[in-house]
């Protein structure tokens, strides 16, 4: 590689280097949400705040249409087929994903298949109607704060990153800000309570798109089900609130 000075702005540039094309892009800086926690220099109070107000923010930019175009979870094609909305979208994916891990999912899902069949209906009833991008991933480790807790960046994009209800980025950002601690259900019920107070989001609507999240990434990192994510989404599915947001 050669050195290259900084491109002036928040964009990147292209450079030509030999036959390759490539991105120059501005250093982010700061430190993640979650080096400030394991240093004790941010308490969890202010970083609640601060992950309730980035999920706000990206709520608060709007539609972002071109997001449509990105594929989710390694797939090769868009989430979202032309023409298409995002619950409908959302919940094609998850029939995809549920046909596809049915034998592994159904032998630890109680009523796997009722519960499958019933997130697509589910789905397109909670919907808002409100359109944001959603980053899909911010856990604490993917948003950088400043030197005064202000959060500066937001990193990591495209493991679930599309357009959709803001809705369901702040479900699945409340579940796993701390997904596997001795506090991990209080936790996130505590920031259920705060999207929904900043936000507006319906609690139903969120443990909807909480099943639709658990289910569409169960098998996200071992198609077999042997791993810690695989029984944290099970957990879920398994849930008494979602299982009534789910069948009633």
């Amino acid at each position: 590689m050669r050195d290259e000075p900084p491109p002036e702005g928040p964009g990147g540039q292209d450079a030509q280097f030999e036959d390759e094309v490539v991105t120059i892009e501005r250093r982010l800086t700061g430190t993640t949400l979650a080096g400030a926690l394991a240093a004790g220099t941010m308490p969890r109070e202010d970083a609640y705040a601060v992950i309730v107000e980035v999920v706000a923010a990206l709520a608060a930019g709007g539609a972002l249409p071109a997001a449509r175009e990105l594929a989710v979870l390694g797939e090769n094609s868009p989430l979202f087929a032309a023409g298409e909305d995002f619950s409908v979208a959302l919940a094609r994916l998850a029939e995809r994903r549920a046909e596809r891990f049915r034998p592994v999912l159904s032998r630890a899902v109680v009523d796997f298949d009722e519960k499958a069949a019933a997130l697509t209906g589910r789905l397109v009833d909670v919907d808002s109607g409100r359109r944001a991008v959603i980053h899909g991933d911010l856990i604490p480790g993917n948003v950088l704060v400043d030197a005064s807790g202000r959060p500066s960046a937001v990193l990591d994009w495209g493991f679930l990153t599309t357009e959709g209800d803001p809705a369901f980025d702040a479900a699945v950002t409340a579940a796993i800000f701390d997904m596997y601690g001795p506090e991990a259900p209080d936790v996130e019920q505590d920031l259920l309570d705060r999207l929904e107070a900043r936000m507006g989001c319906d609690r139903t609507a969120m443990l909807v798109y909480r099943a639709a999240y658990s289910l569409i990434t169960a098998n996200a990192y071992d198609p077999t089900g042997q791993d810690g994510h695989f029984a944290w989404c099970v957990a879920a599915l398994n849930r008494t609130d979602v299982t009534k947001a789910l069948l009633g």
